[in-house]
């Protein structure tokens, strides 16, 4: 949905917002790929950093994730954000929604990091992996 560079903790990285998840490759020797399904986003905002440039917070219970953009790209990502999860709360999974060929591996890679940064507990991790397995 929608593509923009931005600097998450100092470096710089490539940022995707998707229809399930918020993704980030940090540049670097070696690229480093993270992701944060939007089910875990509990709240997006947006605020003032240097001329011209704002700061995309993106919050869950692993924590707060900071994109440094351009004003205008902060505006639009909070917005698209906003409503995606809006979206994802008012939509429950069941058997007539399609699951496109990759998501599911996507989610399970998300959960995994999910659990391993300590905001799923092995039994949630267990649940939601379960419930997305259903629908293979």
């Amino acid at each position: 949905l929608m593509q923009f560079t931005s600097r998450v903790a100092g470096k710089h990285a490539d940022v995707k917002i998707l229809t399930s998840r918020v993704q980030w490759t940090v540049r670097g020797h070696q690229q480093v790929v993270r992701m944060l399904p939007l089910w875990a986003i509990s709240s997006v905002g947006t605020r003032k950093a240097l001329a011209g440039k704002s700061t995309l917070t993106v919050s869950s219970k692993a924590g707060v994730i900071e994109f440094r953009v351009d004003k205008a790209v902060a505006k639009q990502a909070e917005n698209t954000l906003t409503h995606l999860v809006a979206q994802q709360e008012s939509t429950t999974l069941d058997d007539s929604r399609a699951v496109g060929r990759g998501s599911i591996a996507d989610e399970l890679a998300s959960l995994t990091w999910l659990r391993d940064m300590g905001v799923l507990s092995a039994i949630e991790f267990d649940e939601q992996s379960n419930r997305l397995l259903r629908f293979c």
